[in-house]
């Protein structure tokens, strides 16, 4: 209620002020120059001085006011019972007419005013929210319009381009975010030209070069998006978010020499091992051969043979570095049966359960257990 009665008694007030100083100014100013009884114009530029400071009330107010003032006390003799020559009439009723009406007309400029000023202050607010947005991201952005004209970087765009924002406004993208191929140096379109064309979001990985205002290049990988306006599907330009990928490219191209430097290990450590297992090899061959063997040692060199032989795949798969840098080791299936793998294991570890004392004691069926795999791997 107490902020109802100050808004009351502001609009009033207001209302009065204005109508008090219309009065004095037909008295001791424009006196001479209004040849009229009743000071209808000094009046209505009172009411509009009311509308506009105090709002469409306060210009009701002051039209009512200076009706009455009218009335009683510029109309002849200060009669109670005023006599209305034909022109008051016409006059006065056009005074109160023209009063409400310029109080309405103010008002709504008025409102019209505040809410493009508000509108303002919005647009202003989301421009700057914008600018804080394109600021705080850590990638590189360029808008264009529909003629592929640069309207917009942020400062990461302004870092790696080697343009301002001022000098690059205006001009074409190929010439601000200028792009070359990797390998062969010749110029590459710039997506923004074939999102805008294609009316799609086109994404280019890493192979381009962009090459900045100094002659500086950088690997880059960018996606570039048609801005279309949702109600008309007009495409209004495109924008391109971009980065700097060179030290990860770089990073890159070392695993890549580290693998391939491991590779040629490998490859060089098979080539090694297979002049020492070829000796191997042919001693197993030449004890086989003979004839007058105890049979302890015919035992041990066929425990020799089996081993030189899966250390012969092994070696084989060495050789096949691509292959195992893939994960793509080819299984040699066939059909074996289970108790001589076991029997192999066994006889495998059987150095290591002597060393350390252990028992094994393993239990097999009578029957063959047949399966389809690599003897070597499984």
């Amino acid at each position: 209620m107490e902020r109802v009665s100050r808004t009351w008694w502001w609009e009033l007030g207001v209302a009065s002020l204005a109508i008090i100083v219309g009065l004095l100014l037909r008295v001791f100013a424009f006196e001479w120059a209004l040849q009229e009884t009743v000071p209808y114009v000094v009046f209505l530029a009172a009411i509009i001085a009311a509308a506009y400071y105090g709002g469409w009330k306060a210009g009701v107010w002051a039209t009512l006011l200076g009706a009455a003032v009218c009335i009683w006390y510029w109309l002849p003799d200060h009669d109670p019972r005023p006599d209305f020559t034909p022109s008051d009439l016409v006059r006065f009723p056009l005074f109160v007419g023209a009063g409400l009406a310029l109080s309405a007309i103010i008002h709504a400029l008025r409102s019209a005013q505040r809410q493009a000023r508000a509108n303002e202050q919005a647009l202003r607010s989301q421009q700057q929210l914008w600018r804080d947005t394109l600021a705080s991201i850590g990638d590189g952005v360029v808008a264009t319009d529909a003629a592929h004209r640069v309207i917009l970087l942020n400062a990461v765009a302004e870092g790696l381009c080697g343009w301002t924002q001022e000098e690059a406004a205006g001009r074409d993208i190929s010439e601000v975010l200028k792009l070359q191929e990797e390998h062969t140096g010749a110029e590459r379109e710039n997506p923004a030209i074939s999102a805008v064309r294609e009316n799609r979001i086109v994404t280019q990985q890493a192979g381009a070069w962009l090459i900045n205002r100094d002659g500086e290049h950088f690997d880059v990988e960018m996606v570039a998006a048609p801005i279309a306006n949702d109600a008309s599907s007009v495409d209004l330009g495109a924008v391109v978010v971009f980065r700097d990928i060179t030290r990860r490219r770089e990073d890159e191209r070392q695993l890549q020499e580290m693998d391939r430097r491991k590779d040629e290990f490998l490859a060089t450590l098979a080539h090694e091992l297979r002049t020492p297992l070829a000796v191997i090899n042919n001693t197993v061959d030449v004890m086989q051969m003979e004839d007058d063997v105890h049979p302890r040692t015919r035992e041990l060199t066929a425990i020799l043979d089996r081993q030189q032989q899966q250390l012969t795949r092994l070696i084989d798969d060495l050789v096949d570095v691509s292959r195992i840098s893939r994960g793509t080791i080819a299984l040699k299936r066939e059909r074996i049966d289970l108790r001589k793998i076991v029997d192999v294991a066994v006889e495998a570890s059987q150095p290591f359960l002597q060393r350390f004392e252990h028992d094994l004691r393993v239990k097999q069926c009578d029957t063959p257990l047949y399966v389809n795999a690599d003897p070597v791997r499984i």
